[in-house]
């Protein structure tokens, strides 16, 4: 996505959070950093969403950078199984994570698995299609 069309909303250790036109919110990490979810920052990105979704008086849809995750740390993986995690799913209409690597498809896939049952949450490796398919919902 095009930075320069986002409002910059916040930004929470190494991820900004933006707002497009359309009214989705972008997940991105500088393009230098090769980024780890850890716990902390995955409880902080859940709570600033829950927040904003609170302030906005509906569900998010949200498109996720995710080609720059190269690890999720096993208390996230954990804590995204959990209940405190999907308590959050009524804050999110839908996600949408773009990968471009094996790896981040892999981790990506892992998510989806993790999030089954909640917000609608697709994998895709064309950022215009995950956009189209978050303006559907």
């Amino acid at each position: 996505m095009n930075n320069e069309k986002l409002e910059l909303l916040k930004i929470i250790g190494p991820t900004y959070y933006y707002r497009s036109v359309d009214n989705i919110i972008y997940m991105d990490s500088p393009k230098e950093q090769q980024v780890p979810i850890e716990l902390d920052h995955m409880k902080s990105s859940y709570l600033y969403l829950k927040e904003l979704s609170i302030q906005e008086n509906r569900p998010l849809k949200v498109l996720v950078d995710f080609s720059k995750v190269r690890r999720i740390s096993k208390e996230t993986r954990d804590y995204m199984r959990g209940a405190e995690a999907k308590s959050f799913a009524p804050y999110i209409q839908g996600t949408a994570l773009i990968t471009n690597s094996q790896l981040s498809k892999m981790l990506g896939n892992f998510v989806l698995g993790t999030l089954k049952g909640d917000e609608e949450t697709r994998l895709f490796t064309n950022e215009e299609k995950a956009i189209e398919w978050l303006k559907q919902l």
